[in-house]
């Protein structure tokens, strides 16, 4: 507990709060992260009620259960609280659903490869000391992960149990995230964080287009 108190006192949230942008952001994205899960909860509940994971791609849910336990260590590292926060039970969410699409569909070969690589990740984060360049590393996948979603419903034409506010807290979470992105002049996620809006903004107009499709 006094080490939970520690990091929450030392964290750059903390530290940093005030009448700020780093304040406003850290406000908003809590506020989002809280209907974030929400909908991600509501969609493992679909999925084990329905006992159907039609519509929703693995490979997005491997990338993003690895990628949010990966955060844990990062946030540790870099003092953030927001990011161990969503990290953690964002991990624990993602997970659940992608335990019932290996229950109710299985992986594939290329899931399992992407799987394995995923899960050595998570020690990498841990062990490399560069853990800034080998998060942004791991991000660079996001837009190909989000558009094996896209490209599902595309090809499919049918949204199966996908929840729409599944994806659009997806595009709440990544606009704001964008704006960051700008604000920090970090060129990599200049380009990254747009690209991935741009694919979710298209999976969710997929979805609406396909919502009825029997």
């Amino acid at each position: 507990m006094n080490l939970f108190a520690q990091f929450f006192y030392e964290s750059v949230e903390y530290q940093s709060f005030g009448v700020n942008t780093v304040t406003v952001v850290t406000l908003a994205a809590l506020l989002i992260l809280f209907f974030k899960m929400q909908a991600l909860y509501r969609q493992g509940l679909d999925v084990e009620e329905k006992k159907s994971v039609e519509g929703i791609s693995t490979q997005l849910f491997v990338y993003n259960t690895a990628l949010c336990a990966a955060a844990v260590p990062y946030g540790v590292a870099i003092g953030s609280m927001l990011i161990v926060i969503s990290g953690s039970v964002g991990a624990i969410l993602h997970l659940r659903v992608l335990l019932g699409i290996v229950r109710y569909r299985g992986l594939d070969r290329m899931d399992q490869m992407l799987l394995c690589v995923a899960v050595c990740s998570i020690p990498a984060m841990i062990i490399i000391p560069w853990k800034g360049a080998f998060y942004l590393a791991c991000s660079v996948g996001g837009p190909y992960a989000q558009l094996t979603q896209a490209n599902k419903l595309r090809k499919e034409r049918r949204v199966g149990v996908l929840r729409f506010d599944t994806i659009v807290t997806n595009v709440v979470s990544t606009s704001l995230w964008v704006y960051y992105a700008f604000y920090i002049e970090s060129l990599p996620l200049m380009i990254l964080n747009p690209l991935s809006l741009l694919i979710l903004i298209s999976t969710a107009l997929l979805w609406l287009r396909y919502r009825d499709k029997k």
